[in-house]
This record gives structure tokens, C-alpha cells and sequence, in this order.
């Protein structure tokens, strides 16, 4: 995908092979790339995917030895990093994928730390793939877990995802009823960047 999205910033019109009258409508055959932009382009992205690359690997291992020891709660966790750096390369379905196994595992534990953790992660990503059904159906559960828990930042996470969610989908007073819970919630407690958001 990186390597796809670069091609196609670099290439240009080629002059050559333009036809008159096909103006916005080229494809990518009348095409041309400056190979020398290229190959700098390609010599500064290549590190960034391998590094990619090498933390996908490296948190999928950590999930298997974590498998093998039967500590899931660490299992889940990995394969949740994973999944974060997917999203922090903007690979979002690919990101869901990860989380998906991490949250079908951490759903099984008896400590509900992970599970909370990432269903807030499964619904951000929900949101950013204009999936806001399932962010609320993320957020709800994490909200219930997180008021049983009493765990107030995840509250106000739950309450501020919600409140997204309700965005997306222009239920502008249900955004608002949900972040003005949240900011409740935040000013009861000392959480000054849960207040600004």
C-alpha cells in the first residue's frame, strides 16, 4: 500500500502518450514517473515499512509465547499493539483484524483490564472506518465494564466514543448528552486532558 499510494503521488502525465482529448480522464497506462524521485522516495520509505513490518512480527511472537505460557491477558495485549500499529499506519481493516483476535481472547480472562482496553480501541477504529453501529456497540459494553469496574478514565473514554459516534451519525443531541456525561464524569476527578477533549 505504501509503496502503491507513492507510485501514483510521483506519476505525471507522459506527454508522449497523452490523446488529445482525454484531459482528467487518463488512466494510468498515459502515465510517467521521474525515476530518480522515485528511487529517493522509495530509499526513505523502505526503512519505515520494514520497521512496520518488524513490529507486526515481533507482536505476533510476543502473542504466541504469551500463548504458550497461558497468560492471555499478555497474548491479547500483543496482538492489540498490533493492531495499533496497523492503525498508526493507517491500515484500518487490517488493524480491526488484529484487535478482533485480541478482543475474542481477552473476552475469555477473569481480569477485565484487557478487554477494556481494547474495546476502546476496536471502537476508535470503528469510528474511523465510518462504522459507528459497531463503535457503539464497542463503547456500550466498555462503558458497562468500566462503570462495574469503577474505573473512571474509561468511563469518560466510553461516554467521549459514544459521543463520536453519535456524531458520525448527526444524533447532534445524543453527542452532546453523551460528552456532557463525560465531562461530568471528568470534572469530578483529576483528569484534565479528558476534560479538554
Amino acid at each position: 500500500d505504501p509503496l502503491r499510494s507513492l507510485l501514483l503521488s510521483l506519476a505525471e502525465t507522459d506527454a508522449s502518450r497523452r490523446w488529445s482529448s482525454s484531459g482528467p480522464y487518463e488512466t494510468i497506462g498515459k502515465r510517467a514517473v521521474d525515476v530518480e524521485a522515485l528511487k529517493a522516495r522509495v530509499d526513505n520509505l523502505l526503512p519505515k515499512i520494514a520497521t512496520h513490518t518488524t513490529t507486526l512480527f515481533s507482536a505476533y511472537i510476543r502473542a504466541l509465547e504469551a500463548w504458550e505460557a497461558e497468560d492471555g491477558a499478555a497474548a491479547a495485549m500483543a496482538l492489540a499493539d498490533a493492531g495499533t500499529e496497523e492503525r498508526r499506519f493507517h491500515r484500518l481493516p487490517q488493524a480491526l483484524a488484529w484487535f478482533d483476535v485480541a478482543f475474542r481472547i481477552a473476552a475469555e480472562l477473569n481480569d477485565r483490564g484487557p478487554e477494556i482496553d481494547i474495546l476502546g480501541r476496536l471502537g476508535d477504529t470503528c469510528i474511523e472506518l465510518d462504522r459507528p453501529a459497531d463503535a457503539v456497540r464497542y463503547y456500550q459494553r466498555l462503558l458497562v465494564l468500566a462503570e462495574a469496574g469503577f474505573d473512571h478514565e474509561w468511563v469518560i473514554r466510553a461516554c467521549l466514543g459514544l459521543g463520536r459516534a453519535a456524531l458520525v451519525r448527526q444524533q447532534l443531541e445524543g453527542a452532546r448528552a453523551w460528552c456532557l456525561r463525560g465531562l461530568r464524569q471528568a470534572s469530578g476527578g483529576d483528569y484534565p486532558l479528558r476534560t479538554v477533549q
